[in-house]
């Protein structure tokens, strides 16, 4: 009788230390499909501290490797485009190298709305401008509906903030911050009165913050890693690039 009370303790007791294995196992699983952002204990951080400041034409450019596999995953870019006449207008972007590696962010149905109104200036020579806005909000209650387009939002992250594999990632290409576009002619003469069109482009609806350390999120496809890329958008053509992370 008393071996046989052994023998079932034997059991019950292997039977608890599998089940709180399996347990374990499936914690330490669950845990995968998710990373804090900022968190050191869920992805290994590698140092970069390296600024971008766009010049006028030429873009300045750099490569993140974040699984150290000697293939470029991430690219940023800062430039200086230039605009009519001698309009300059500074932007930076960020974009995926290949299909494996994309983008935390989600598609939004962007609404663009059209304002109108007349600039005058000057007494003699007097200019005025029939100015056309295309924006993602309205200025008036009386703008019009242009159209709606769905474009890639990249969602810029905060220390503490939670990445899931299950989130939205894209592999694309995002404009982190850009300077309106305008364009513009002249369109007619009247004695000592020129008359202009012009037409400005505003898409400044969901930009990066400026001076403030924000995260991007990325996940591998293949492999389903999550990580990180820390930077400072210290202005539209300048990028401070802090660190990269890629989970454990």
């Amino acid at each position: 009788m008393k071996l046989f009370k052994y023998k079932l303790f034997l059991v019950l007791v292997t039977f608890l230390i599998s089940t709180l294995g399996c347990k374990k196992e499936y914690i330490e699983e669950k845990q995968k499909t998710a990373i804090v952002v900022g968190n050191y204990n869920d992805a290994k951080a590698t140092p970069i501290g390296d600024t971008l400041i766009g010049t006028l034409i030429t873009p300045k450019v750099y490569r993140v490797d974040l699984n150290n596999d000697g293939e470029d995953d991430i690219e940023f870019e800062a430039i200086i485009l230039q605009g009519p006449s001698t309009v300059q207008k500074p932007q930076s972007t960020v974009k995926s190298l290949h299909s494996d590696i994309q983008i935390l962010g989600y598609i939004n149905s962007d609404t663009i709305f059209i304002h109108q109104d007349t600039l005058i200036s000057g007494n003699s020579p007097v200019n005025v401008y029939y100015r056309t806005f295309h924006s993602c909000y309205r200025n008036s209650s009386l703008d019009s509906f242009y159209n709606v387009n769905n474009v890639f939002k990249i969602i810029h992250l905060s220390n503490g903030d939670v990445i899931e594999t299950n989130d939205q990632f894209l592999s694309n290409n995002s404009i982190l911050e850009a300077t309106e576009s305008s364009s513009g002619q002249v369109i007619g003469q009247n004695n000592d009165t020129t008359f202009f069109s012009a037409f400005i482009n505003k898409n400044d609806c969901y930009s990066f913050p400026l001076n403030q350390e924000k995260y991007i999120g990325i996940k591998f496809m293949n492999s389903n890693k999550l990580g990180w890329i820390k930077f400072n958008l210290l202005d539209k053509h300048k990028v401070y690039l802090i660190e990269s992370a890629l989970q454990n």
